[in-house]
């Protein structure tokens, strides 16, 4: 639809199983991502018809599937490159016979890897981006990314809370693995940095590669199967391979025995028996995202016959209901059916429309500050490029999570929450995580399949006594015994002899101590036998 201002919306809806082409034959939905856009395309009538908001100016809007392609992704990209101020071209076909999209900005729901050649051909022509998912580090580069902002953290604060998680229940022995690509490498980086930092070691560092990724984490499990004392996993994996790493783990006996803490990617799991094998000691990071307002009720009210127009709107609705729109089906669709009658969630939250508000609200400042009165195609001039820019780095903004404001290199200034998860895809939020403070502020009690707390330990602390002889991994040591007349010193590496008539200290051993001087007294036994002895002496040296 197009309108004064439009806006592109970019999204991973679809995803072919080869993971190579985008065929809307062979592809098969994302329920999730359709509801982002369903939820962006609501917000935007609603702000069409609140004439109190962007007076006299009508938002457009442009859907478009990436495929969870970087390829499509770039295809859709070029389609947003400005044309020829003097070219009457708007929405439709360009002399080149490639659709044209005069957009002024930009919502990217795609990941890292989508979002990255995305940002930086769109940052060229000063085009404002904002994502809520795409988290790598690259992206804070502004030399390249100059126009993309986002309202998620960065994947090195990510590693920051879950390294404050780890160190929370003195995990220091830990696995990592991660998928090929900008977000797996990125975030392991960023988890290594985190770990030398705070003395948490890694016992196995193992990358996961995106053609053969099946025979990797088989590779993978058989390794952390034979590693008994680093119980937790760190993970970096999108929602394909964390599947697959879920099954493999059951399929090798140790989904009960590791303790497996994701990345932010790793909540989006759904197959039954992932979600099942998650509720075992899985924990997680996550942005906190709210529901929409009134979105149930606004599904209630979608059907492909009144909604033919919406994207993907018969694939969603097939997999809904399990059913098949071609003519021989023995499960037919109805386009008449009620979303209610699916029995199924929404499981969209409001991320996407918290991006719709960030750009729409810098709009409307910009209008009643320096255009009032523009219409048409002088409102598209009076809101583009740095001046746009400008408006969302350096203000405030309402979002479902409440105010928000970005750094200068367009990072929202935010946190994560932490949570645990349980059987029926149920997530609990245990703590949370900022940028303002260090530590996990934790708001519920973590739960463990055992009774006591797991532990993720190459060495335990050595006995009192003892000092320990330390081995390569900084984490892991042996422990020796000191001769009970000798005391710890260096930091409990060594043990010295206490000099004469001193002895090491009772409790511990860390110092010697006077002995203290005893003298016999009268009652004493040994005062009485030596008496006697004496006596029996004398007397028998006087009858000689």
């Amino acid at each position: 639809m197009d309108g004064d201002i439009n806006i592109a919306v970019l999204v991973p809806a679809s995803r072919d199983a080869s993971n190579l082409l985008c065929n809307p034959k062979t592809s098969i939905v994302r329920k999730i991502f359709i509801e982002y856009v369903y939820f962006v395309r609501k917000n935007i009538d609603e702000i069409n018809k609140n004439k109190d908001f962007l007076k006299n100016v009508r938002l457009g809007y442009v859907f478009m599937d990436t495929c969870t392609l970087q390829s499509s992704a770039l295809k859709h990209a070029l389609k947003l490159i400005p044309r020829n101020e003097n070219s009457n071209e708007n929405c439709n076909e360009s002399n080149s016979g490639m659709a044209y999209y005069d957009v002024q900005a930009v919502i990217s729901g795609a990941g890292s890897s989508e979002t990255l050649p995305l940002a930086n051909i769109l940052s060229r022509f000063s085009i404002p981006i904002l994502s809520p998912f795409a988290s790598s580090d690259d992206l804070s580069d502004k030399a390249r990314y100059e126009y993309f902002s986002r309202l998620i953290s960065p994947d090195k604060y990510q590693a920051d809370a879950l390294t404050d998680f780890l160190l929370e229940f003195q995990w220091n022995y830990i696995s990592l693995i991660f998928l090929e690509g900008s977000y797996g490498e990125n975030g392991a980086k960023q988890i290594r940095k985190q770990a030398k930092k705070k003395s948490i070691c890694i016992a196995i560092d193992e990358m996961i590669s995106t053609e053969d990724y099946k025979a990797d984490v088989i590779r993978i499990v058989k390794k952390l199967k034979e590693n008994k004392k680093a119980r937790v996993i760190v993970a970096f994996l999108f929602i394909t391979v964390a599947d697959e790493f879920y099954l493999m783990m059951d399929k090798f006996d140790i989904a009960k025995e590791k303790i497996v803490v994701g990345s932010d990617a790793m909540i989006y799991a759904r197959t039954p028996r992932t979600v099942q094998l998650r509720a075992i000691n899985s924990f997680g990071v996550t942005t906190a995202g709210k529901d929409v307002k009134g979105g149930f009720q606004y599904f209630s009210d979608l059907n492909p016959a009144n909604n033919s127009s919406f994207l993907l709107i018969k694939d969603y609705w097939a997999s809904l209901f399990d059913c098949s729109w071609s003519n021989n089906a023995t499960n037919p669709c109805d386009p008449h059916k009620n979303f209610t009658l699916a029995n199924v969630s929404i499981e969209a939250t409001a991320s996407f429309n918290d991006c719709l508000m960030v750009f729409v609200q810098a709009i409307d400042r910009i209008i009643k500050r320096n255009c009032p009165n523009a219409t048409g195609v002088q409102v598209r001039k009076c809101i583009r490029g740095r001046i746009f820019l400008d408006e969302i780095r350096k203000g405030t903004f309402e979002t479902s999570q409440g105010q928000i404001q970005f750094d200068e290199k367009g990072d929202v200034i935010g946190g994560y929450n932490l949570v645990q998860f349980f059987e029926n895809n149920f997530v609990q939020v245990i703590g949370s995580w900022s940028r303002k403070r260090s530590g996990i502020d934790f708001v519920s009690n973590v739960s463990w399949s055992d009774s006591d707390q797991p532990k993720s330990l190459c060495s335990e602390p050595c006995p009192p006594k003892h000092y320990f002889i330390q081995k390569a991994v900084v984490c892991c040591w042996d422990c020796r015994k000191c001769r009970n007349n000798e005391i710890l010193v260096l930091n409990k590496t060594a043990c010295k002899e206490c000099p004469e008539f001193y002895w090491p200290d009772e409790k511990e051993a860390l110092e010697c101590l006077p002995i203290d001087p005893e003298s016999l007294k009268w009652a004493d036994p040994e005062t009485i036998i030596l008496l006697s002895l004496a006596v029996f002496g004398i007397c028998k040296q006087l009858t000689l």
